[in-house]
């Protein structure tokens, strides 16, 4: 089952501070070499999501219109490659690893039933 889309997305500071940082790597050509490969993404609409998500960040908004199947894969993208091992890098600000990964996954799981997709862990 698809999500019912647009959905307006409201993130907690710790969230934003996630995919901010994930958003950032995206713009500057990670997300053409993720999807290089794969004829069913929608670059052009993934790459017109992390520009304008970039851009409310960086006004203060603290929430995501996301309206697009390829704004979704952008999310999830962001949350694959550094939900697990974000917390090592600083993305979560907290006093233990314990309470750190446990924001992560809990912004993870939101997700997943929000979007009804599945958001791997990357343990590495």
């Amino acid at each position: 089952m698809k999500p019912l889309l647009p959905v307006e997305l409201k993130l907690t500071p710790t969230e934003k501070s996630i995919l901010e940082h994930r958003l950032d790597a995206l713009q500057d050509g990670g997300l053409e070499d993720i999807y290089e490969d794969d004829d069913t993404f929608d670059v052009k609409a993934g790459l017109a999501f992390v520009d304008g998500a970039l851009d409310t960040f960086r006004a203060g908004g603290k929430a995501l219109m996301v309206d697009t199947p390829a704004a979704v894969e952008v999310i999830v993208e962001c949350l694959e490659g550094s939900t697990w091992c974000g917390c090592l890098t600083g993305n979560v600000k907290s006093p233990d690893m314990r309470s750190a990964k446990r924001k992560m996954k809990a912004f993870a799981r939101r997700l997943e039933a929000l979007f009804n997709c599945e958001i791997a862990e990357m343990t590495s």
